[in-house]
């Protein structure tokens, strides 16, 4: 998964995708995706995300701020990439169920939940950041 944590993407928005394990993402980078042309460096992708349009970027690069904003203002996201079962455990955070849910099979569970996740989907990449460590210091205790 890509991790950067920098203020300069504080403005950015996020989605959670558990389809693109294929994609090759350099380390450092954050990958934006998009459905018209974005600033960064252009990945050929074509799996559909938030739109086709699938850039990389370095917070090191020159014109990192500047290419940041243009995004924004394209209304482009990070892509956060996540396994399908830790989609399903950000959808079980605050859920007022997720008892009831965790008595299923995490297989049943993953199958119920994934489709949910679409509720988590476009928030400020610091809060979704937040969500995806609570659900890691979660699995890490559980271990």
């Amino acid at each position: 998964m890509i991790d950067v944590r920098e203020t300069m993407f504080d403005q950015c928005k996020a989605v959670f995708a558990t389809h693109l394990a294929d994609i090759q993402v350099p380390a450092g980078h954050v990958l934006f995706n998009a459905s018209r042309p974005i600033f960064g460096n252009r990945l050929d992708y074509d799996e559909w995300c938030f739109g086709r349009f699938y850039t990389t970027l370095s917070p090191q690069d020159d014109h990192a701020e500047y290419s940041i904003k243009e995004n924004v203002d394209l209304d482009a996201r990070i892509v956060i990439l996540i396994t399908p079962e830790e989609a399903a455990e950000i959808v079980l955070l605050g859920h007022r169920y997720a008892h009831k849910y965790r008595e299923y099979s995490l297989e049943d569970r993953v199958k119920m939940l994934l489709p949910m996740i679409s509720k988590k989907q476009h928030l400020p990449y610091p809060e979704a950041l937040a969500l995806l460590d609570a659900v890691r210091q979660l699995a890490d205790k559980a271990a």
